[in-house]
């Protein structure tokens, strides 16, 4: 999802026009609303970009929207959003666009600070898309790879205690996550106070448009999206084609924390 952008913006006036076979280009405009800064991240769900929401601009706003300013931080943060579009090479019919719609408005019930906001889903310009937070940072992956004997306990803890806090949160709200994994689990750093806050990512949306890609995609997006291989923080039961509950989140986050403190991931040697 989001990577580790600083700032975005740009001139409204260069909006270009949308072509749903190729990815967005920076000053595309969706719906007169949302204008498009750079990319940021991709996979064969779809492409996250940086975008400016120009409703939340002030009336006197004079920056141009540009990456370079993006970059620079002269870009009013409040306006910045990360904006991910459904791959065009999907098949969108009127359930799958209902399923849609109803997944992120489940994710946007959740409004813990320790779980990425998700806004609002769209359709414009033929593309189905959704809008979030815009984070700065890296993922839990990209620490743990860096530190390959593992964290000490009070990193561990400060890192994942918040997480915990937001999943039960989210459990209590009915809301599963069903695919927590490092790179789900987010260290942001905000730009203008430096300081860190874990936040989990992708809650329930990621499955479903993992989904959404087996069962709609192209012959050409399924090979380029494998969804096959072993997971090691997916539970034994999920394995054995149960349905996902909370307790396979509770487990999903225990091999995690077990990870992050070891370095190596429980009863996994690359087969299970």
């Amino acid at each position: 999802m989001t990577n580790s952008p600083n700032n975005p913006y740009g001139n409204v006036n260069d909006a270009t026009d949308v072509d749903t076979s190729v990815e967005l280009e920076p000053n595309t405009v969706l719906g007169n609303r949302f204008h498009i800064l750079k990319k940021i991240g991709e996979g064969g769900m779809g492409v996250v970009y940086v975008a400016v929401d120009k409703s939340l601009l002030l009336p006197n706003n004079k920056v141009a929207l540009t990456a370079d300013n993006f970059h620079a931080n002269k870009i009013p943060s409040q306006a910045l959003i990360a904006l991910k579009v459904l791959n065009p090479d999907i098949k969108v019919d009127e359930q799958l666009r209902t399923d849609f719609i109803n997944e992120v408005n489940n994710a946007r019930r959740l409004t813990d600070r320790h779980i990425i906001r998700v806004y609002e889903p769209h359709e414009m310009n033929g593309l189905l898309f959704f809008t979030m937070e815009l984070l700065s940072g890296h993922n839990l992956f990209t620490e743990l790879k860096a530190n390959p004997g593992g964290l000490s306990v009070g990193k561990t803890k400060a890192l994942l205690q918040p997480i915990a806090k937001a999943l039960d949160y989210a459990h209590k709200e009915g809301v599963i996550h069903r695919d927590i994994t490092p790179k789900n689990i987010f260290l942001h750093k905000n730009i203008a106070s430096g300081v860190e806050t874990t936040k989990l990512l992708d809650f329930g949306i990621a499955h479903f448009l993992t989904e959404t890609v087996v069962t709609h995609g192209t012959r050409e997006i399924k090979a380029k999206f494998s969804t096959t291989g072993t997971d090691p923080y997916m539970s034994p039961e999920r394995f054995a084609g149960a349905d996902a509950n909370l307790k396979d989140d509770v487990y999903s986050f225990a091999a995690i924390t077990y990870q992050t403190l070891t370095g190596q991931r429980p009863f996994y040697g690359g087969e299970m």
